[in-house]
């Protein structure tokens, strides 16, 4: 019940937006999010509060952390 009464809290917003499914399709959701400076990171930001279950980040060239607003979400992948 805990848990339930968390998962509202965290999806107060999108229910009054969208109603009591939001929450479900947004966990469910896998997103795509092509350009990953300035507003597209912000985008992928706002994404992961939101909850979806997967994003996948693509930009046509190698983004500098600099570039990125904010950069926090700058985690260097191994190569």
């Amino acid at each position: 019940m805990a848990s339930a009464r968390r998962r509202q809290a965290q999806y107060d917003q999108q229910i009054c937006l969208w109603g009591l499914e939001a929450p479900k399709w947004l966990r469910a959701s896998q997103v795509l999010l092509a350009g990953m400076k300035g507003l597209g990171a912000e985008i992928a930001k706002n994404l992961i509060l939101a909850g979806v279950k997967g994003l996948t980040m693509l930009d046509h060239e190698q983004v500098r952390c600099c570039e990125l607003i904010p950069p926090l979400l700058w985690l260097p992948f191994p190569a």
